[in-house]
């Protein structure tokens, strides 16, 4: 289902210029917390706004405890509504929907029953089902408020309708009609039957509250054609959800389009008219890092401005949810998506700024946000194309493990660069990796750098002498490394150094250690002389600094496990089981 609730997009960085009902509120630790006496003397309005910072079930309880219920879901947005619902459960936020007003059932279904530019009668079924069973009101309501077109285009994805020619019996017409009817004129038969009984009562209904509307319901589902019925409705449609902020696919796909800072051309234009009407109050949303939009949107007092770029992020977050097409009643994703939109405009923002919050400022008050945000993608993209080619057309295309001969830290932060949206993978493995969207110019510059690393560890590899399929042909069972896919870049490394100080002349050949010869070579193998040898490899072949720094980063680790693993054995003069040797390759 694709969808987002402007709330969603509320910049709750900025929480304390939100509307907040004096009543009831205090701020603790950037929390909201309930003073509950006062809250539940607040106005149906008021609560309906204050309300949401609760979690859905209790959100829910909350409202059904009032006596004023059903004022109280009608006050809420739609957006608020579908949320609450969502995150209850449809089915278990019944008494919810029991009371939802018919605006705010039409707003479910716009929601549900779309895919880009097609309805889908399944969902429609599924939402039509819970309107009857919230009761006969409501559905009369939804059935008489709904467009027209709307109703058509899934009565006929969902029935087939015929009528019985004028000039044959009706007895010898059953033969071939369709099996139901409720007036012996239109026969009908379900394309669905698990929701027959449904359709019935859907079809009694309109029968008997308007018989005129119910015939002409009925020629349209036989005689109009499917894709005008579905163009026009798919129209009236995409013009109530823009209503909301709610871009249609085709235009939320240009999201993903990047701008350069010298294609803004003019000023925005702030328009405080435009505010949604009925807009929900707000979401708290933790934004972790987003350093520069927090301080900058913290630092603006016009209430009316903020409101504005309320509105903005409201439009960039639903176009990003529509274009990633996610289901957006799973609150992780609604997390993620504004992680997302906010980690990248602060980016943009600090491309836009260097990082001023008084030059950031101004940026925000003449150029759009979704600009903004274009120009933070622009490098978070060439990074994933270019880490992309690295995988696909780069040296590591050439080798039988792919980019799984990289040590697990390294390839966790390429695996990150190569997400559908990249992402930097922050910290190592010794004090712990996370996987978050760029967010300034360090995570972009830290991102070329892995990127830098990865590629210089394809020249070093490129000196070593590799027979790919002799290495599959010779490799020891008991070891460590079990095939071709098993073998890291360290272990080439420290393999190819083993031939080399046991004979020189060898060069530096990535040759399995044989199990017989093991003990004699490891006592070439202590760790300083296996240090001096490789980095006398890099001195030799590296003579730019910023290459040899690049090498160094990923090789300095594993020369530091090797140390602390295999010292102890030179200490003791004993020779480790092959075994459990993980820096080298074996053979028979």
């Amino acid at each position: 289902m694709v969808y987002v609730v402007f709330q969603l997009l509320v910049i709750t960085f900025c929480s304390e210029h939100l509307y907040m009902p004096s009543e009831g509120y205090e701020f603790m630790n950037n929390v909201v917390s309930l003073d509950k006496k006062r809250f539940e003397k607040l106005p149906a309005a008021k609560f309906a706004q204050a309300v949401m910072s609760l979690p859905a079930k209790e959100r829910m309880a909350a409202i059904l405890e009032r006596p004023d219920a059903v004022t109280v879901v009608r006050s809420m947005s739609p957006q608020d509504l579908y949320v609450t619902v969502m995150d209850v459960g449809p089915d278990d936020a019944l008494p919810l929907l029991a009371l939802a007003s018919t605006k705010q059932w039409l707003h479910f279904f716009d929601v549900e029953c779309w895919r880009k530019d097609a309805i889908l009668p399944g969902p429609g079924l599924e939402w039509l089902e819970r309107l009857a069973r919230a009761g006969y009101e409501p559905l009369v309501n939804w059935l008489y408020s709904v467009e027209f077109f709307f109703l058509i285009a899934l009565i006929k994805k969902t029935l087939r309708v015929a009528v019985k020619p004028d000039d044959i019996d009706l007895t010898e017409a059953r033969d071939y009609l369709p099996p139901h009817t409720i007036d012996e004129v239109y026969f009908w038969e379900c394309k669905y039957p698990q929701y027959e009984d449904l359709v019935k009562s859907v079809l009694s209904v309109l029968f008997e509250t308007n018989i005129s509307f119910y015939q002409e319901i009925m020629d349209h589902a036989m005689y109009a054609l499917d894709a005008e019925v579905e163009e026009e409705a798919y129209r009236f449609h995409k013009g109530r959800m823009e209503d909301q902020a709610i871009p249609d696919y085709y235009d939320a796909i240009s999201i993903y389009k990047p701008i350069e800072p010298s294609e803004i051309k003019s000023p925005k234009v702030i328009d405080t008219r435009e505010i949604v009407e009925n807009a929900p109050s707000y979401i708290m949303v933790h934004l972790g890092r987003v350093d520069l939009l927090k301080r900058v949107v913290e630092s603006i007092t016009d209430d009316g401005f903020l409101d504005y770029l309320r509105l903005e992020f409201a439009s960039l977050t639903n176009k990003v949810i529509v274009a990633d097409q996610i289901r957006i009643d799973d609150s992780q994703l609604r997390e993620e998506v504004l992680d997302k939109v906010f980690s990248t405009t602060n980016l943009g923002l600090y491309i836009l700024s260097s990082g001023s919050v008084e030059k950031a400022k101004t940026i925000l008050k003449n150029v759009y946000i979704e600009h903004i945000f274009r120009i933070g993608l622009g490098p978070v993209l060439r990074i994933g194309r270019r880490a992309k080619r690295l995988v696909d057309s780069g040296w590591l295309s050439m080798c039988p493990a792919g980019k799984d001969i990289l040590e697990n830290e390294w390839y966790e932060k390429l695996e990150a660069l190569l997400e559908r949206f990249p992402k930097i993978c922050r910290g190592s493995e010794s004090t712990g990796t996370k996987v978050e969207f760029f967010q300034t110019p360090a995570d972009v510059a830290l991102a070329e750098s892995v990127l830098d690393t990865i590629v210089c560890i394809g020249g070093l590899l490129g000196i070593l002498k590799i027979k790919w399929n002799d290495i599959r042909a010779k490799l020891w069972s008991g070891g460590q490394v079990l095939s071709l896919e098993d073998i890291t870049i360290s272990q080439l490394l420290f393999t190819a150094a083993a031939n080399f100080l046991g004979d020189q002349r060898s060069g530096w050949l990535a040759e399995p250690i044989s199990i017989g010869e093991w003990p004699h070579i490891f006592q070439n193998l202590r760790p300083d002389d296996v240090e001096e040898c490789l980095r006398n490899l890099i001195e030799v072949n590296f003579p730019n600094e910023n290459w040899k720094k690049a090498v160094y980063r990923y090789i300095d680790p594993f020369l530091e496990n090797y140390r602390e693993e295999m010292s102890l054995f030179f200490e003791r003069s004993e020779v480790p089981d092959p075994r459990w040797v993980r820096f080298f390759i074996f053979k028979r």
